[in-house]
This record gives C-alpha cells, structure tokens and sequence, in this order.
C-alpha cells in the first residue's frame, strides 16, 4: 500500500515537518537526545531506499540536523546521487545539503566535477544558478582549476540572472585558483557595461574584494576610468559605497588619480543626506591619502561633519567618527590641536569601546596645554571605585598617562613635583586593579631620580612613603626592587633635612619590609651613610651602632638562606662584613673618643665613592672594537665521539669556527654593564646625559640635553642624539651588581659623527 500510494504524493515516512514539531515537542535533553538518534537511524535506512523522493526526503532531515551539530559526512554519496536528480526539487535538496557537508572530501569533488558541468550548461537558468551557487559554497583548488574557463565563458551568457551568478562565483573560484585571474579580467571589464544594474553591481563587488584580498592590487588599476564613470552617473548608494572603496585602495597606489577623484567625493559630500555615504566619503578621502598636510579646508569640512557624527546617539555612529579622527591625526596631529575638546568629551563615556577609542588617540593630540587636564580626567577614571571601568581598561589607564607624560623625553610635563605626585597616585588607586603598577611607577621613580636632581628629593620621600604601605607592598611587591634603591642612592644626599629620619628608626623599618632583591644593599648604603656621619663616640653611641649591627646581622643570616639565590649571594657577601664591623666595634678601646677607622673610612668607601650617571643604553656599542679584538674565533671547541669500541667519551680541542654572529648577538656581547675606568684617563669612557632642571626644556634646546658624549681610547669623539638614557653607574664598584633599565628604551634617531683627534707629539725626555 505505501509503496502504491507514494507517487501520488502520500508519505508515510517522517517529513521534515514531523521532526521540526517531534523536537520541539521534547523538553528534556536525553529524551531529546534519544529521539534525534532514532530519526538519524531512521534517514540511514530511507537514505538506502532506491525511491529518490524517499532519499531526498532523508538528506533533507539530515541536512536539518547538521545545524544541531550531528555529522552527515557519512550521507556524501547519498547527497550525489540526491544532486543528480532530474527534479529541481529534488536537485535543489541535494545542493543544499552539498553546501553544509562537503568538507573538501577529494573523492566526493571529484565525483561532483562533472555533475557540476554539466547543470552549468543546462538549458534551465535554476539548474545553472544551483550549480553555481553550489559550486561557490564547495569549491577547492582542484575544483576551481576544472571549471574555471565554464565559468568564465557563463559571463557571457545571454541570461542576466545566470551572468550575476556566474560574477559571484567565479569570484570564489578565484580565491582558490588565482591563475585565472588574466583570462577573468577582461570579461568583468566588459560586464561593468552590462545593461542589468544587478549584473554591475556584482562585478563592482567582486572587484572590490578581490582587490582588498591581493597583495598587489596594481592589475586593477585598468578598471579606475569605468569605476569613475560609475561614480558619477549611478544613483545607487551601495554602489558609491564600494566604488569609493575601490578608489580610495587605488589612488594608494596611483597618487594622479586624487586630482581627479578628489573634487567629486567632496561634492558628494555636500550633496548627500544618505550619512553611511558621508562616512564612506570621509573615510575613503581619508584612507585613499588624499588630505595634504596643509589643507585645512578639506579638513575643516571633515571635522564638521564628524561632529554631527559624535553629537548622534547611535554609539555606532560614534566610533565611526572616532575612528576617521583617529585616521585624520595621522595625516597632522595639529588638525585636531585646537579640536582636542572633541574627543575628551568621550574619556569619561561608558561604552567601553568608545573609551578604548579615545585612550588611543590621546597621544596624538596631547601637548603641553592639555597635558595636565587629560591626565586628571584619566586618574578620576582610576580613583573611581563605582566605575565601570574593568580591570582591564584600568591597566590601560595607568599605561597610556605614564605613556603621556613620557612623551619626548618628558619635554610636555609642567615639573616633575607633580609628575612624582601623580605616580604616587596611580600606585595607592591601582595596586588593586592593575598588577603591574608596582613595576610601572617603580621604574618611573627610577628614572626621574636619576636622571633629575632637583626633584630627587621628593622622589626619595615618595618611595619612602610607598615601601611603607603595607596594603600596596602585600600586592605589588615588585615595587619594592625600585623604591627601595632608590632610597638606598639617593637618602643620604638629603641628610641636613633627614638628619632624624636617617638613623637606627630608618634601618629596622627597612629591615621589616618584606626581602626583595634590593633590601640587602639599600640598607648596607644607609647604614655606612649613618656611620659616616655620627656625632662624638660615646657610650650611647656605641650601644646605638652595636645594636644596629646586630639587628642587620639578625636579618641577613635568614636571608642568607632565602630561596632566591641572588638575595641569598647579596646577604652571605654583607654578612661578613657587617660581622668585622661588630668585631670592631667590640674590640675598639672603651676609652677612644673616636669610632673605629673600619666604620667611619672603609666602610663608606665602599659605597659612597661615586655616583650612578644616566648612561645611553647605545653607549657601548658606539665604542670601536679594537682591530686586535676577534670576536668570531670561539676561544675552544669541544668535540665528543662516542663509539660502541669506546666504553669512555673522549673530547677534543676542534679548530672548527662557529658561523658568524648575527648584529644584535654581537651588540648584545658588546653592551656591558659597566663602562670600565681604566687606570689611564684617556681610555675612561665618560657618558652623561642628563635632565638638569625639574621644567624639562623645550623644542630646540631639548636636543642639547638628550646628547651624548663619548671618549675612547681611539682618539675619536662618537657624538649621539635622541638615546634616551639609561641609569648606570659611572664607575664599577663592588656592590653595584643591581641591572638597571629605566626609561623607554625606544631607538631613537641616532646621528653619529666621527671626529679625528691630532695626536701630541711626545717632547722627548730631558736626559
């Protein structure tokens, strides 16, 4: 009876219906679960069935059933034979579920190349527009390379349905097989004067991404005349749209075609009121380079019509024009110099995106005059507990106002007393938030103590203030490692105004904070300044440094067993000295008015003979190799045979030579640490570059503080500017082992000019 009753239409198998309905029926997910595996058993046994209606009906489900995720790779030859119907309806079926389960199965393509060529060329434009739409959804190399000329010959075809078609599809025949490109070109040269709107419309898309997608968009350059003909005579919006885009790629490559281009976006600016349009026009003048640096009057048009843009309540629209402002600064920062209000109106916005935006294109309008306003308005975002702000956006805040302030060597700060106020600041409100603010306002300290005297000594009080903040050291321990070198350089110098502070009360305080990698040193350094300057040796005062000592003892010998091995080799290496230093003090006669030479001479020695100076961090590298120097010949070359007869590996001295080094190894195996001061004076390396007033200098005169000076043994001066200078000490002295990297170690614009020195004649020696 079913098989009877089935060509009349009459199913008794589930339809696609029944199952949409069977599993909306089912709420529970294992009842679901085991409907779906029955219906799938069910298409197994139909998909069998030599009834195509019964088969199709099958991959139909099974194609439905493919969106929920369940594999029909298994049905590809079921799905052929689907493909191969003489029904359009079952044909189409067949295409569909071709489209959601081919994976590039070479065997299944292969079987589908010639079913595919010959619906190409059916009679009926629905068999050739499935097959094309199919084959653009399915294609692969193999595939593209068999049916790339069919489908070039199908733009011509007499039918403009198939001819859009067949413009879409052999735009993805050429994403896979792009050696058809020569053949392809000429054809959509001629359909871009097809009489069909939708036929041109398809050849100006499929030419705009294919020429976005090439790394050399120069073969379509040919299509610019048309496309501008286009431009002026179509009324269709989406067409102007991929037109400019089109032209705004080109005039990149072909910088004439702005003159001609130019005037006519510019009156299609004025004279649409469609704002997607206006915005593409903006955006293609923009990102086709067609402002000029001096053309305010196309800028003045731009910026008018972007603030329409930013005072809407579309947040998309928002973006859009900040992300055109963005483009516009890029082309002149001082376009938007007198314009900056525009976009700080949008620090404070919620949209998160909007925000990111804006954090973007500060540095690019930043100056002196706003410096001030825009980094307030970011340390309210930072302060904000209720803000909506995430932690992630918080991080940038802090990044983005040290990026800021640190513009050109600093040279758009007010003074550097509020730059040490402000990062101070932003190291109490987002310790919390931010886990590298520690290291971030650390290193900044660093650096603006070394490098400016005059502030130094605020610097030292705010990393005081800082060590001693138990919430922020308990999250940012890493601070610890800056502040507290600093203190340890820098406290001494200021002992009029800390004459209390530098004392026993100093030293147990550092003494408390939790070890870091600094805390040996710094407080070695601040005891041989306390000693250095102590009053008449009494009583009290031997007790007072007797007791000290002790107390540092005390510490370091737990430190001398820490887990990090560098404290551990710092506490061992000081420990012994502060032991000769208890001895001393121990053995000195209890009647001498005067404390022992070990504390008051060589102790101090040690530590207080030279300063650290900002050294560039290219200094070393600017030093001439000496021609005896060979840095290629490797000094040994070990050599390990091992055979089955050798019950013991042998080794020997190779001649063999390593290949030769990159640049960056050998520069890398250059820049030493230390500068070395040899014993002679004419082959000390002296290198200074240094910020010697809190109000950075400006313009002209900056050029002179950022240059570098280097003398070497070679009789030549090297002369360098813009290298940012980096803290190293000047001399090499025994506990100076801490590697210090401060300010931004950007390369800069570097000028070098080699000066050759007379030598003196030596007089001869008077006998």
């Amino acid at each position: 009876m079913e098989s009877r009753l089935r060509p009349f239409g009459i199913l008794f198998g589930r339809s696609l219906n029944n199952l949409i309905k069977g599993i909306r029926a089912r709420k529970d997910a294992d009842e679901l679960e085991e409907y779906i595996k029955g219906v799938i058993a069910e298409c197994r046994e139909e998909a069998r069935s030599p009834d195509l209606d019964l088969k199709a009906m099958a991959v139909l489900k099974l194609a439905y059933l493919e969106m929920y995720g369940y594999d029909m790779s298994w049905a590809g030859f079921h799905v052929l034979e689907v493909m191969s119907s003489q029904k359009f309806q079952q044909k189409r079926v067949g295409y569909l579920a071709a489209m959601q389960s081919f994976r590039a199965d070479p065997e299944l393509l292969m079987l589908t190349t010639n079913l595919l060529k010959t619906d190409l060329t059916a009679p009926s434009q629905e068999r050739a527009g499935i097959a094309l739409s199919g084959l653009a959804t399915i294609v692969s190399p193999l595939l593209a390379a068999e049916v790339s000329e069919d489908i070039t010959s199908m733009l011509n075809h007499s039918n403009s349905y198939v001819r859009k078609k067949a413009v879409l599809a052999i735009y993805k025949v050429l994403q896979q097989y792009p050696q058809a490109l020569p053949a392809v070109l000429p054809r959509l040269r001629d359909r871009l004067e097809d009489s069909d709107t939708s036929v041109v419309s398809a050849v100006v898309n499929a030419l705009c991404e294919l020429s976005h997608q090439s790394d050399d968009p120069s073969p379509f350059l040919e299509f610019a005349p048309q496309l501008f003909f286009l431009l002026k005579e179509t009324q269709s919006n989406w067409l102007h749209i991929k037109i400019l885009k089109l032209l705004a790629l080109f005039t990149q490559y072909e910088p004439r075609l702005v003159s001609k281009v130019l005037p006519h976006i510019v009156d299609l600016i004025h004279s649409t009121d469609a704002t997607s349009l206006r915005y593409e026009a903006i955006s293609a003048i923009l990102r086709g380079r067609m402002v000029a640096s001096d053309d305010f009057e196309l800028v003045k048009l731009i910026l008018n019509h972007l603030r329409d843009f930013l005072q809407t309540t579309d947040p998309n629209l928002k973006f859009v024009a900040l992300t055109a402002l963005s483009q516009l600064v890029k082309v002149n920062a001082g376009f938007l110099a007198a314009e900056h209000e525009i976009v700080l109106e949008y620090i404070d916005t919620e949209d998160a995106t909007l925000r990111r935006k804006v954090l973007d294109m500060l540095p690019a309008i930043v100056n002196e005059d706003n410096l001030v306003d825009i980094v307030t308005q970011l340390l309210e975002q930072l302060r904000a507990t209720d803000s909506p702000a995430c932690p992630e956006h918080k991080q940038l805040l802090v990044s983005k106002i040290v990026a800021l302030c640190s513009t050109d060597n600093y040279s758009l700060l007010p003074n550097f007393e509020w730059y040490t106020e402000t990062l101070v600041d932003i190291a109490k409100h987002a310790f919390n938030y931010v886990p590298e603010a520690g290291v971030i306002v650390g290193n900044q300290l660093q650096n603006v103590a070394v490098r400016v005297k005059s502030v130094r000594e605020s610097v030292v009080f705010a990393c005081l203030d800082l060590s001693y903040n138990a919430p922020l050291v308990a999250k940012q321990p890493e601070i610890l490692e800056y502040t507290l070198w600093v203190i340890g350089e820098y406290i001494s110098d200021y002992l009029d105004s800390t004459r209390q502070a530098i004392g026993p009360d100093l030293l147990r305080n550092l003494l408390s904070l939790p070890p870091c990698l600094a805390t040996v040193p710094a407080v070695t350094k601040v005891f041989s300044r306390y000693i250095s300057v102590l009053p008449l040796w009494i009583d009290e005062t031997r007790l007072q440094v007797s007791e000290c000592i002790s107390e540092i003892i005390s510490v370091f010998s737990k430190f001398a067993t820490s887990a990090s091995f560098e404290i551990q080799e710092r506490a061992v290496q000081l420990l012994e000295l502060f032991k000769l230093a208890a001895d001393a003090v121990a053995e000195h006669p209890a009647d001498s008015d005067a404390a022992p030479a070990l504390l008051t001479i060589a102790f101090p020695s040690l530590f207080n003979g030279f300063e650290i100076t900002p050294v560039a961090p290219s200094a070393q590298r600017r030093i001439a190799i000496p021609p005896e120097l060979d840095l290629d010949t490797p000094i040994s070359v070990v050599e390990s045979e091992f055979t089955e007869s050798e019950s013991e590996p042998e080794s020997e001295l190779g001649s063999a030579t390593e290949p030769e080094p990159e640049p960056e190894a050998r520069d890398a195996r250059m820049d030493v640490y230390y500068i070395k001061s040899a014993s002679h004076e004419s082959k000390e390396a002296s290198v200074t570059s240094e910020l010697s007033d809190s109000k950075p200098v400006h313009s002209k005169e900056r050029r002179k503080i950022e240059k570098v000076k280097v003398e070497i043994a070679q009789d030549e001066t090297i002369e360098g500017e813009d290298d940012e200078p980096v803290a190293k000490p000047a001399k090499k002295s025994l506990f100076h082992s801490e590697h210090i990297s401060v300010g931004d170690t950007r390369p800069g614009n570097v000028v070098v000019k080699h000066k050759k020195v007379k030598k003196k004649k030596k007089k001869p020696a008077s006998s």
